[in-house]
């Protein structure tokens, strides 16, 4: 009788109570046995987002390996032009070599070598002239440079860091993902235990009537014999579903076939006061946001002053002759709200009386009145800054609130299902003694053992949220380490 099969299948799929049925499912299933962790291994090992990610974290990591090479000492060697004229009469050849050596690190500091050389063969003797050779310096005595590189520098560490967070935050949600598929996987055995019960409580009810006398051609038998098989059907159904959802999981986790019988880990229930409070996502972003931008505001100075020193060299030789021009110069030059100021003097070495002196100013009045409003919408900036911390800090309280009362529910939960689980494998273990002496019926014991099994699964459920809380509440912070 198909029922039968069917129910004598249910006593194998629940967990079985004596020691010998214990001993004979291990056997079965000890191809399949895995670890939580080795599961969980698998089942990362194919997430495709997790691999974009590293891909992009690398990227990041090229990305700041540019920034810091741009942002740092930088030098350059130049042969120039070189050109060479041959004529009947003469040949002339030339060639302006430069160097270069930059060091934003020292005040924008820059230092420029060049020598432009030019030598003509004109008959015996040949000519040859230096024009404007020299070295010359500049360097910022007063500017936002260094604030700017600082900024750049630091942004680019932040870069950095995010997507590194980002990695672990991917790690965290997988586990969460993988305990989710758990969960939905022990609920749906929930449900075909629920549908095998109510199938047992059909056929007791078979049964109920048979002892009543009903015949089975009467039509409460026959009513009776219908529902019966339709909870027959549904439970088969139920079953089907469960199996493929099972067997779906089994190829996440690069398997052909997997049992839900590997032990979870021990969930810590961790508080949010373990976590330092500066390192709650919300609070540490807008900081994070308020710091930056509290820097940028002060990397544009109003006042500027750059100063340059330099030196140049003229050599003309001309059949034989050579004649040297040594000349000193320096400049400063100045900006403030729309003020430029600039001025600069030649020294020539050999005639130290008769300098040359250069002066230009300008003056843009729109500049002054920019820069104002520029200082109340930075100071309006800075107020919506403060308030979005101060939400952030009110955001983390509320949470600490609320997860706190979450943990003392799983606790009080896990608790609760494991009193159930206790009375329901004593009953079982009593009505399987009943069942062996004749006094009770093979649907009674049926039934105890599936609300047994029902309670476990309730257990493991409890385990996975406890797990899942874990997590979340991991991955409200920057450090999710706990």
């Amino acid at each position: 009788m198909k029922v039968l099969r069917f129910i004598g299948l249910l006593v194998l799929v629940l967990l079985p109570l004596g020691a010998e049925a214990q001993e004979a499912k291990t056997g079965e299933i000890a191809t399949h046995k895995n670890t939580y962790e080795q599961l969980l291994e698998s089942y990362t090992a194919n997430d495709r987002q997790l691999k974009e990610l590293a891909l992009s974290y690398e990227q990041s990591e090229l990305s700041y390996s540019k920034v810091l090479i741009q942002n740092g000492t930088s030098w350059s060697l130049s042969s120039g032009s070189m050109n060479a004229k041959i004529a009947e009469t003469s040949t002339s050849v030339s060639v302006s070599p430069s160097a270069s050596v930059s060091l934003p690190s020292l005040n924008n500091s820059q230092v420029k070598i060049s020598s432009p050389l030019s030598i003509t063969l004109n008959g015996e003797k040949p000519s040859l002239s230096v024009n404007g050779a020299g070295v010359s310096f500049e360097t910022d005595i007063v500017s936002s440079a260094g604030e700017k590189r600082s900024l750049t520098l630091i942004k680019a560490q932040r870069s950095l860091e995010e997507a590194q967070r980002r990695l672990e935050a991917r790690k965290l949600g997988i586990e969460k993902e993988f305990l989710s598929a758990l969960k939905s996987l022990y609920n749906a055995k929930l449900t075909l235990i629920s549908k095998q019960d109510t199938l047992i409580s059909r056929e007791r009810d078979l049964e109920s009537l048979l002892a009543q006398g009903f015949d089975s051609s009467s039509a409460r038998y026959r009513t009776a014999l219908l529902s019966r098989q339709t909870a027959l059907r549904d439970a088969e159904v139920q079953e089907r579903s469960f199996e493929k959802a099972l067997l779906n999981f089994a190829h996440k986790c690069s398997l052909e076939i997997i049992e839900l019988d590997f032990d979870l880990p021990r969930a810590a229930l961790v508080s949010m006061t373990s976590f330092k409070k500066e390192q709650y996502k919300e609070l540490e972003g807008s900081t994070w946001t308020h710091y930056v931008n509290s820097l940028s505001r002060d990397a544009v100075s109003p006042l500027t002053i750059t100063a340059d020193a330099g030196y140049a060299l003229a050599y003309k030789e001309i059949m034989g002759e050579g004649e040297i021009t040594n000349t000193v110069s320096t400049g400063l030059s100045l900006k403030y709200n729309g003020l430029n100021l600039s001025a600069g003097v030649q020294l020539p070495v050999e005639n130290i009386k008769n300098p040359a002196v250069s002066l230009s100013l300008s003056w843009s009045p729109s500049e002054k009145k920019l820069a104002s409003i520029s200082d109340q919408e930075n100071a309006l900036a800075v107020q919506q800054e403060i308030l979005a911390i101060e939400s952030s800090i009110d955001s983390f309280e509320n949470t600490v609130s609320d997860k706190d009362k979450t943990r003392e529910d799983l606790v009080w939960q896990m608790e609760k299902n494991i009193e159930q689980a206790a009375m329901y494998k004593d009953l079982a273990d009593d009505m399987k003694a009943w069942y062996e002496k004749g006094v009770i019926a093979l649907s009674d014991y049926n039934q105890a053992v599936a609300n047994y099994e029902n309670a476990l699964v309730q257990i493991k459920i409890t385990q996975i949220d406890q797990l899942l809380y874990d997590i979340e509440t991991a991955s409200l912070f920057v450090d999710q380490e706990y």
